[in-house]
C-alpha cells in the first residue's frame, strides 16, 4: 500500500512540499491517459463506520484531514491518521473504516475524463463509498491545468524559528491542512485559486502557521480582499 506523508522522500518533488498536490499530477486514468480534471470532495466518516468493499475505475487519493482511519487496500490494510496520504490504484478493492476511533475526514481526489458520467454527477462519488462517508458539499472540479497554479506554491523556511524541527513540522501540517481544508472551495475557478496560492505564499515563514484557526482565518480573509480589487 502506498502511503505518503509531509517530509517523505515521496514529497521532495511536490509542489511546497505538500505531497497530496504532488499526488495529484501523478494521477491517470485507465490506459494511464491524462485526466482532464481532478474530481476534489471532503467525506466524512463518523465513529464505528465501514464503507463496503468497492473498487473505483481511476486511481484515488483519500488525504486525512483529521481523525484516523483504517484502510484495507487489497489484502494490505494501514492505521492513517491526519497528514497522511493513502493511493488507491484503479480497479482495485478497498475498505475504509473508522471502527476503533472517533471518526475522520477526508480529502477526495479522483482523475476525471469527459468520457465518464459521473464528472459533474455527486451520486456516483457517494455510492462508491456505500453509506459509510458522507459528501460535505457538492464535489468540485479543478482542471488539469490549473495544477500549474497549485505548483507555484512556496516551501515552508524556519526564518524567525526559535525552535526550529518543531516548528517546520507543525507549521508545515498546518499549512497543508489549511490548503487541503480550502481547496474544494476554490479549486474550480483558476482566479479563486490563483489567490488561494498567493495568500499561501505570502507567508513563508513556518511559525506563521502555528496556529491553525488563525491562519485558516487571516488566509479567507486575504483572498477575499485580493478578489475584491
Amino acid at each position: 500500500m502506498d502511503t505518503y506523508r509531509f517530509g517523505t522522500l515521496a514529497g521532495a518533488d511536490a509542489p511546497g512540499g505538500i505531497i497530496c498536490i504532488g499526488l495529484m499530477g501523478k494521477l491517470t486514468t485507465p490506459g494511464a491517459a491524462v485526466p482532464e480534471g481532478v474530481l476534489l470532495a471532503v467525506g466524512q466518516m463518523d465513529a464505528g463506520k465501514w464503507c463496503a468493499p468497492v473498487a473505483y475505475p481511476c486511481e484515488l487519493l483519500v488525504h486525512i484531514l483529521s481523525g484516523a482511519t483504517t484502510a484495507m487496500v487489497a489484502d494490505e490494510s494501514a492505521h492513517l491518521i491526519a497528514d497522511m496520504t493513502v493511493r488507491i490504484p484503479q480497479d482495485t478493492t478497498f475498505q475504509l473504516s473508522t471502527r476503533d476511533t472517533t471518526g475522520m475526514a477526508a480529502l477526495i481526489a479522483a482523475p476525471l475524463r469527459e468520457s465518464f458520467s459521473w464528472t459533474e454527477d455527486r451520486t456516483q462519488l457517494t455510492a462508491c463509498f456505500a453509506d459509510g462517508l458522507s459528501l460535505s458539499g457538492e464535489p468540485q472540479r479543478m482542471d488539469w491545468s490549473s495544477l500549474d497554479i497549485l505548483g507555484a506554491l512556496t516551501r515552508l523556511t524556519s526564518e524567525g524559528s526559535v525552535i526550529v524541527m518543531p516548528t517546520m513540522t507543525r507549521g508545515n501540517y498546518h499549512r497543508d491542512l489549511v490548503l487541503a481544508t480550502l481547496l474544494p472551495h476554490y479549486a474550480a475557478d483558476p482566479n479563486k485559486l490563483h489567490a488561494l496560492v498567493w495568500a499561501i505564499n505570502a507567508h513563508p515563514q513556518a511559525h506563521w502557521w502555528l496556529d491553525y484557526t488563525r491562519a485558516q482565518e487571516r488566509i479567507v480573509e486575504e483572498m477575499g480582499a485580493l478578489l475584491t480589487r
